[in-house]
């Protein structure tokens, strides 16, 4: 029998370099599910440590995951964002953006937003933090 032609001790990452070829897409924007709410929690939990975002409850998601989106990698949610509609109104709220550390940059985080209709934010937030409302920052 043949030996495989590969480094015995070859690693494989998330974001490794080379090709990959798969039937499946390997990031894809899409509407969240219950099986995304430990990944939202994952993602989010530092985010909420440093007071960035409004803590969820792992509830609270599964309450309102129909509101959310999220761009997932390689079976690894980096990114999510709400929109909260209020009832017998003609009001919603976009909420809850947030891409993962590792993956700012990309405009995963204006991709989000246009997912819901909204315009691209008028200056490229380049991976940093703005504040739209003092108590409220956007986290692309």
């Amino acid at each position: 029998m043949a030996q495989p032609r590969c480094p015995a001790g070859e690693l494989f990452t998330r974001d490794g370099v080379g090709t990959m070829i798969t039937q499946h897409r390997y990031e894809q924007l899409r509407p969240a599910t219950l099986n995304d709410v430990a990944g939202l929690l994952e993602l989010l939990e530092p985010l909420e440590r440093r007071g960035m975002l409004v803590a969820r409850s792992r509830e609270r998601l599964e309450h309102e995951i129909d509101d959310y989106m999220v761009i997932e990698r390689d079976g690894m949610v980096i990114g999510c964002a709400a929109l909260h509609v209020f009832t017998d109104t003609s009001i919603a709220e976009l909420a809850c953006v947030a891409v993962h550390d590792n993956y700012r940059g990309g405009e995963r985080g204006e991709r989000l937003v246009e997912a819901y209709g909204a315009p691209r934010p008028p200056a490229r937030l380049n991976g940093n933090i703005r504040a739209d409302h003092p108590h409220r920052p956007l986290v692309c």
